[in-house]
Formats: C-alpha cells, sequence, structure tokens
C-alpha cells in the first residue's frame, strides 16, 4: 500500500490480526522505484541487447514458465510475526508464507500484462527451503550455491526443482545485504543473468520487497532473467 510517498506491508497473521510495516524506502534500489507526481510506481527494465533481442511481446505463442517459490525459515518466522526460533511446522505459519508466494506470482502477471509482456508465470511449488536452513550473511553467494554446491540443502533445491520441473526457483529471505563501499547494506534481491542455462536459473529476493507495493521485487528479478529469445521457446521457457 502506498500512502504520498512512503509505502506499507499489509499482513494478516495466523490469528487473525493485521500487521502493517512501513518498507525502509533507502533500502530499495533505485532502479526499481521511481517517483510520479509524489506516487511511487513500478519500473521493471527486461534487458535488451543485439545478443538477446526482447521479441517476448512479439511471440505467437504465449511463453510459459514455471516458478518454485522457496522461503527460509528465518523469513517464515518473521511473515508471521514470530521470532527466528518459531514453529516452522505450523500450518498457519507456512499457509501464510504459501500465501504470499501465491501473491507475487499474481503481481508478477499483472506487471507482464500491463508491460505488454505476452508471457505468463505459474506457481509449481512453494515451501522451505530446508527446515535447518541458516541464512548466509551475504545471500545473494546462495546462488553459487543453488547452482553447483555441494551442501545438502542446496542440493535439495536443485532435486525439488528437478522434481517439479520448475523453470525458474526465487527465495524469499529475512536479511538480503550487499558489502557496499565496505557498508553492510540492505538490498530487495539478486538474480543471474539466466541466458537459457538451467543451472543459472536462480534468484533471491528480500522479504520486505517480494510484494511490497510498487515494488515486487520477485517481477523484478524474473524479468532480469528474460535474456532470452522468447521464439525457441513457444511452451515452456526451459524443459528440465
Amino acid at each position: 500500500m502506498s500512502v504520498g510517498t512512503k509505502v506499507y506491508n499489509l499482513k494478516t497473521l495466523s490469528d487473525g490480526k493485521i500487521r502493517v510495516d512501513e518498507v525502509d524506502i533507502s533500502s530499495l534500489p533505485s532502479d526499481q522505484i521511481e517517483f510520479m507526481n509524489g506516487d511511487r510506481q513500478l519500473e521493471i527494465e527486461i534487458e535488451n541487447s543485439i545478443d538477446h533481442p526482447r521479441r517476448i511481446s512479439n511471440a505467437s505463442a504465449k511463453v510459459m514458465i514455471d516458478i518454485m517459490c522457496l522461503y527460509t525459515p528465518a523469513a517464515l518466522c518473521d511473515e508471521n510475526g514470530q521470532s527466528a526460533e518459531c514453529d516452522i511446522s505450523n500450518e498457519d505459519f507456512i499457509a501464510l508464507m504459501d500465501n504470499k508466494c501465491e501473491l507475487a506470482i499474481d503481481q508478477t502477471n499483472t506487471a507482464f500484462s500491463l508491460s505488454g509482456v505476452n508471457t505468463e508465470v505459474t506457481l509449481v511449488y512453494t515451501g522451505l527451503i530446508a527446515n535447518d536452513y541458516t541464512e548466509e550473511r551475504y545471500m545473494c553467494s546462495a546462488l553459487g550455491g543453488m547452482m553447483h554446491g555441494t551442501d545438502s540443502n542446496y542440493s535439495h533445491v536443485r532435486e525439488l526443482r528437478n522434481r517439479f520441473k520448475a523453470d525458474l526457483v526465487t527465495v524469499i529471505a529475512k536479511n538480503v545485504k550487499a558489502s557496499i563501499n565496505g557498508i553492510d547494506t540492505p538490498i530487495c534481491g539478486c538474480g543471474n543473468v539466466f541466458n537459457g542455462q538451467a543451472d543459472s536459473a536462480f534468484s533471491v529476493v528480500n522479504q520486505i520487497c517480494a510484494t511490497a507495493a510498487s515494488v515486487y521485487s520477485i517481477a523484478h528479478e524474473i524479468g532480469k532473467l528474460f535474456l532470452v529469445e522468447a521464439s525457441h521457446h513457444t511452451s515452456h521457457w526451459m524443459e528440465c
């Protein structure tokens, strides 16, 4: 929800209460946000280059992309207003986080439709990245782990991806930051350049940005992965 130049996240908790959190604007990347007459507007840039021309809008058949949305235990607990050591097996807690993934996909499809992008994303699986997963200091490092790391949790992510035949995987984390000029700075997310390679189709998104009004970081990270010629893929972007 946007009020003037401020943005808020509204969450319905498992006990029925409504939690309102103001989103720290300073933590949001400038390339995702613009101000129009005092209001925040969504701005998604889909990269274009000579090597990878953007032809998605002109494709005769809609491009279908299957998405797997995972989340860390820390994000699950925080989304439900709980401490880091909450009961991650609580069905109400899990349902709330699964709903967040579903909302993010709905927002992504809306953003693509309004942008004239002839693409639709489908949520094929939601769940914890692993019960015992501890977020890395810099969650962007998890991209390499999901691609080819030997850690059992990251191997599990690849197994899930293959099982559910997901084209892309996004992970929602509580803390996503980067070292900028030697200072740990919150960022909304990070993702690999896809280039049609199955082992590169991973992204990490900050929990506060995942479904925040006018930010939609999951859509943003998916958009950055659009470096592929859609004319080569008429039904699915990539078969696993």
